[in-house]
């Protein structure tokens, strides 16, 4: 009797074993029907896709899971554009200039040079002052002494002084009767004129007008060309400054001329480019 219930209660057991498996099973098939493969009427050429997979970033056009989407396929959705260099360039007449006249003495000692440098100097701003020219406008470039060594014997024959300065006139006219008067007065080195504007902000945003439609027709040609429509503008870049350069001219003789020296002030370019981007 012992041993048929023992018999009994392991194919009891044996019985809640198998009944158990097969629920894990069913449990399974429910799981694997869940995630069946359903046919997406969006997708070309019918192509099969598992339901609910992935997520859509709009930011970068792809799925969650680095798929990119229907919309954008290669994943790179705004990044095509159209970039242009645009120039401009203006042409100002100077309203500004700067004339330099030095002074260059010799002697026997270096006091000897440097006084009568200092005299000659003194005679020569005096002079251009009496043009008009304010103290503000008289600055000093630079003064220096030095000996006079003869060939290769290292040996000292005497002194050089040289003293130079620099005048800011603001009526171009003045330019050469300034010149005349420092030359009679005894500048005889270093004589030079530089031309410029007192305003440089205007014509250089002139400029950039200027490049702003060059670059426009440029890109409306290029959109022209590839049968696309010009979209509006992504980015603009400043791609050099270029200010106006001061026209300098040097090397003038400093002999004391009995005619008024001409002066020609020509026109300062000013020019600027702009890199920019449109879509498209």
């Amino acid at each position: 009797m012992r041993t048929k219930n023992v018999v009994l209660l392991v194919l009891g057991a044996a019985l809640v074993i198998v009944l158990a498996v097969g629920a894990i099973n069913v449990a399974a098939l429910g799981l694997f029907t869940q995630s069946r493969v359903v046919q997406s009427p969006s997708t070309a050429g019918g192509q099969p896709v598992i339901a609910g997979v992935g997520l859509m970033d709009r930011s970068s056009g792809t799925g969650a899971q680095g798929i990119p989407s229907a919309a954008d396929p290669t994943g790179a959705l705004g990044a095509k554009g159209i970039v242009v260099v645009g120039s401009g360039t203006i042409q100002v007449a100077p309203d500004l200039a700067f004339v330099t006249a030095g002074t260059q003495t010799r002697a026997g000692t270096a006091k000897e040079a440097q006084d009568q440098n200092n005299a000659t100097m003194t005679t020569v701003i005096a002079a251009i002052k009496r043009l008009g020219v304010a103290d503000k406008d008289v600055q000093t470039r630079g003064i220096s002494l030095s000996p006079v060594i003869q060939g290769n014997e290292n040996k000292i024959t005497g002194y050089e002084a040289t003293n130079a300065v620099t005048v800011r006139i603001e009526s171009i006219s003045q330019v050469g009767p300034v010149i005349d008067a420092a030359v009679a007065a005894g500048a005889n080195s270093g004589v030079s004129i530089r031309f410029a504007l007192k305003d440089t902000e205007t014509p250089y945003r002139q400029a950039l007008a200027a490049a702003g439609q060059s670059a426009r027709g440029n890109a409306e040609a290029i959109a022209k060309a590839m049968g696309v429509q010009l979209g509006p503008i992504e980015s603009v870049v400043e791609e050099s400054v270029n200010m106006p350069m001061p026209m300098e001219f040097g090397g003038m003789g400093v002999k004391a001329a009995s005619v008024a020296t001409p002066v020609e002030p020509g026109q300062i370019t000013v020019s600027a480019r702009l890199r920019i981007t449109y879509s498209y």
